[in-house]
C-alpha cells in the first residue's frame, strides 16, 4: 500500500508543466487556462513589446527576441495542445460529460491545423527574418555614404537598414557643410526611415533624388525643406510589408 501513496505523493509534488502534459490536471484548468489564457496572455505581451520603440532602438536583440518567441510558441503549442487533449481523454474514461470532452478534443484538432498554418505562414519566414537581423545581417541589403561637390552635399544610397540614421548624423556633424541630402534607395525599414526623417527636418536640410527613391524612402524624402527631383528619376509608394503579417494590420497603424 505505501507504494501506491508514495507514487501519489510524488505526482502531487510534480511541475504544473508535467501534471498538465500527461493530462492530470482537470479539463476546465488544461483548457481554458492552459490552452487559452496563457495564449492571450502572450499576445497581450506581443502587442505591448509592439507598441514599443525597441525595434528601432534595440534592432538585433529585438530581433533574437523575436527568434526566441516563436521558438518558445512552438514548444508551448504542443505542450498545450497534448496537455488538453489527454486531460480530455481521462474526463471521458472517468465517465463525465461527454459533450465537453469530445468538444475539448474537437478543439485540440482544430488548434493543430490552425497552429501548422501560422507557424508555417508567419512563424517561419519572421523566424528566418530575425535570424538574420540578430546576425547583423539585414536581408533587404547595405548602404552607401558619400560627399559630393566639396563636401555640402551628402548621398546617401542602397537600402535604408537598421544603423543608417546614426552613421548619416555623424557624417553631417564631421561636414557642418552639407546642405543637401541625396536619397537614391529601393526604400527599407519603416522605424529607421522615419528616424532619417526626423535628422533632416531637425538639420533642415534640402532632399534630392538623380535615381529614385522609392517605398521607405520617400518618407525621409518628404522631410527635406526643399524636395528636389532628377528628370529621370522618380519616387514610388506602396504599403507597408512584413513577412508572415497581412497588410490590413498596417492599416491600423
Amino acid at each position: 500500500r505505501r507504494l501506491p501513496e508514495r507514487a501519489s505523493l510524488k505526482n502531487r509534488r510534480d511541475s504544473y508543466c508535467a501534471r498538465h502534459w500527461r493530462g492530470e490536471l482537470s479539463l476546465p484548468v488544461s483548457l481554458w487556462i492552459n490552452g487559452n489564457l496563457i495564449s492571450l496572455a502572450l499576445a497581450a505581451l506581443v502587442m505591448a513589446v509592439a507598441a514599443t520603440d525597441a525595434v528601432n532602438e534595440m534592432p538585433r536583440w529585438f530581433a533574437a527576441g523575436g527568434v526566441a518567441y516563436w521558438l518558445l510558441l512552438a514548444v508551448m503549442t504542443v505542450w498545450q495542445l497534448v496537455g488538453v487533449w489527454r486531460s480530455a481523454g481521462k474526463y471521458l474514461a472517468a465517465g463525465k460529460s461527454k459533450c465537453w470532452g469530445r468538444l475539448a478534443m474537437a478543439m485540440v484538432i482544430l488548434g493543430i491545423f490552425a497552429s501548422i498554418f501560422s507557424l508555417s505562414t508567419v512563424g517561419v519566414p519572421q523566424t528566418m527574418e530575425f535570424a538574420q537581423l540578430a546576425l547583423g545581417r539585414d536581408p533587404i541589403g547595405s548602404y552607401q555614404l558619400r560627399l559630393l561637390r566639396d563636401g555640402t552635399e551628402l548621398e546617401v544610397s542602397g537600402a535604408i537598414i537598421f544603423g543608417l540614421t546614426d552613421e548619416v548624423a555623424k557624417t553631417l556633424d564631421g561636414n557642418p557643410k552639407v546642405k543637401i541630402i541625396h536619397l537614391n534607395s529601393h526604400g527599407g525599414r519603416v522605424g529607421e526611415a522615419r528616424r532619417l526623417r526626423n535628422l533632416i527636418a531637425t538639420r533642415k536640410l534640402a532632399t534630392f533624388t538623380a535615381t529614385g527613391c522609392f517605398s521607405a524612402c520617400t518618407l525621409a524624402y518628404a522631410a527635406g525643406e526643399r524636395r528636389l527631383i532628377g528628370r529621370n528619376a522618380s519616387l514610388g509608394f506602396h504599403q507597408y510589408a512584413f513577412p508572415g503579417v497581412r497588410q490590413r494590420a498596417f492599416r491600423r497603424q
